[in-house]
């Protein structure tokens, strides 16, 4: 009887620290965490307004691409035009050259 009482005894001695131990980690935890809401609660204000100046310099972004993408189809069609006139004068100082070796 000594004996089973003895082994009881450590076997509850046993499970009592796995509790104790246990019980330390989910303290630690819930203080973790308490800590990690309250910085998140004092970085709100923050993320808001980097969300709101990110929002807002997305805006301006997409208007100046829309720029850019004019200016480049206005210069696509100068490019076009120039690259025209070069092939004309091209044609013209060869014409002209073909006359003068004549």
């Amino acid at each position: 009887f000594k004996g089973l009482l003895g082994f009881k005894r450590d076997e509850v001695s046993t499970m009592k620290g796995r509790y104790d131990n246990g019980l330390e980690k989910i303290i630690s935890t819930e203080d973790m965490v308490g800590g990690m809401q309250a910085e998140l609660e004092e970085l709100q204000p923050f993320l808001k307004k980097t969300s709101k100046e990110t929002e807002e310099l997305i805006v301006v972004v997409e208007g100046e691409q829309r720029k850019a993408k004019a200016k480049e189809e206005l210069v696509a069609k100068d490019e076009a035009a120039a690259t025209a006139m070069a092939e004309e004068a091209t044609t013209m100082k060869q014409d002209a050259q073909q006359d003068l070796d004549k």
